[in-house]
């Protein structure tokens, strides 16, 4: 007698577990018997625990271990209670159907009656998809609706996991819940915004509110975060939705710094915003032009130049080709790191500088106008003034210590030259490319026509 060798899937949604029971031990049971009662042998079991149906299948992780055992030949049939637990996808379904009959495994929904051997069965089962589809995308639409409707009446549409850091919800006079600053983050979410539309330097103000606040977020994110237009007030369109932290001319002017630039026709740009006009400053923009070659080829060119060049408020009229400036900086980048690494730990190798302005007397200075002001010796608006000028005494002292290097970007240099960058850098894209360069160099210093060094982050 052959033993079928049986995979059980289970899967079981947030929302599902808590409507209809349809929780993974009642699967799990009903699937061992029918095993037991059949006479079959449980290969292991596959279970998709909090995963929505509506998950494509082969993001599933347990649906894609299933099916590498199944591609594997460890099995011969595939269990689940109801056919809703494996799809409600007809593509998808389809998909997997073609996998398990090209490895001779067959499927049954041990609470539902279905037959695979004949077209009208085959049929039923592609109509149940479609219908369950359907009612998903029908369901799916209606939530768009109602989040469109409450986003439009500015009420905070956002889960407590899913919350713009930095803002927090509360309900309004009317109950309606609006998204709002949070008491607990706002000092540090100003400060965040203050210093990076001050100094144009993300990184710069992440390090700062990180050290002083203790809050140990990555790079990564507030990157994210400096991104995020909510932040100046606005979500998807709807004006005035929260309290803003930035403006939005300080919050674009912030992202042609360190934003994602194309030109017309999805024109791709290596460098832009990162090299700087060495006789005012600014940052150089960048432009092409089409040339006609003697084989009749049209060959484009990239280049840079001072935006100020046209108003005739810089002297500088030369243009940095971006062809060299790639050519330079794949010659020279080993070496400039290098040079960077040895800079930086030598660096910390020195005797720490005492900070001009000691902190903690301040924020005894701070604590002690406090007491004086509870005792009713200081008006609201001596207070207030006096406190003020404290935290900005303090936020100065802490900008001094900022500058230093963090570990892990002196790491991410060193992960670089670990690595055949160069052979790595040939096989990307132009955007691949584009962000290679932004996420390593900060500005790239020009004399000319021509690199003379770059300031990495």
């Amino acid at each position: 007698m052959v033993v079928l060798r049986a995979g059980l899937y289970e899967r079981v949604s947030t929302d599902e577990q808590a409507k209809y029971g349809y929780s993974i031990k009642t699967q799990i049971d009903a699937l061992e018997e029918y095993c037991g009662k059949n006479k079959m042998k449980i290969v292991d079991h596959y279970t998709d625990d909090g995963v929505s149906g509506g998950k494509a299948a082969f993001r599933r992780p347990e649906m894609s271990r299933l099916l590498d055992d199944i591609k594997e030949k460890k099995i011969d049939m595939v269990l689940f209670t109801r056919l809703d637990r494996w799809f409600r996808n007809v593509q998808e379904y389809f998909k997997v159907q073609e996998i398990l009959e090209a490895h001779g495994v067959e499927w049954k929904a041990i609470w539902e009656e279905y037959d695979t051997t004949t077209a009208n069965g085959r049929m039923a089962i592609t109509i149940f998809l479609a219908i369950a589809q359907n009612e998903r995308e029908k369901g799916a639409e209606r939530v768009r609706v109602v989040f469109e409707k409450k986003r439009q009446n500015k009420e905070a549409v956002f889960g407590w996991k899913s919350m713009p850091f930095g803002y927090t919800k509360e309900p309004d006079e009317d109950g309606i819940m609006r998204l709002v600053k949070d008491p607990k983050l706002k000092e540090a979410m100003q400060d965040f915004w203050d210093i990076s539309v001050k100094y144009h330097n993300v990184s710069k103000a992440a390090r700062y509110v990180n050290r002083v606040y203790g809050l140990n977020r990555t790079k990564k994110l507030w990157f994210d975060i400096a991104h995020n237009e909510i932040y100046t007030g606005t979500y998807k369109g709807v004006e005035e939705y929260c309290e803003p932290y930035v403006s939005k001319e300080d919050f674009n002017a912030l992202q042609n710094r360190g934003s994602i630039r194309k030109a017309q026709g999805n024109r791709v740009y290596l460098f832009t915003g990162l090299i700087k006009c060495p006789s005012c400053g600014s940052t150089m923009i960048a432009t092409h032009c089409n040339r006609k070659l003697s084989t009749g080829e049209i060959k484009e060119y990239k280049s840079y130049r001072c935006r100020h060049k046209e108003i005739r408020t810089c002297d500088n009229r030369h243009t940095v080709s971006e062809m060299k400036t790639e050519q330079w900086l794949l010659d020279n980048l080993e070496a400039l790191l290098r040079d960077e690494i040895a800079r930086v730990e030598l660096e910390r190798t020195k005797p720490k500088k005492k900070p001009k302005t000691n902190v903690s007397a301040l924020r005894e200075k701070l604590r002690r106008l406090e007491v004086v002001y509870m005792a009713g010796n200081k008006s609201d608006s001596e207070y207030l003034a006096e406190t003020a000028e404290i935290k900005e005494q303090i936020k100065q002292a802490e900008m001094e210590r900022i500058d230093e290097p963090d570990e892990a970007d002196i790491e991410a240099l060193k992960s670089v030259l670990e690595t055949d960058f160069r052979g790595i850098y040939e096989t990307l894209d132009l955007e691949e490319k584009r962000r290679f360069w932004r996420g390593l160099i900060k500005e790239i210093h020009v004399k000319g026509n021509n690199v003379q060094s770059v300031d990495f982050f």
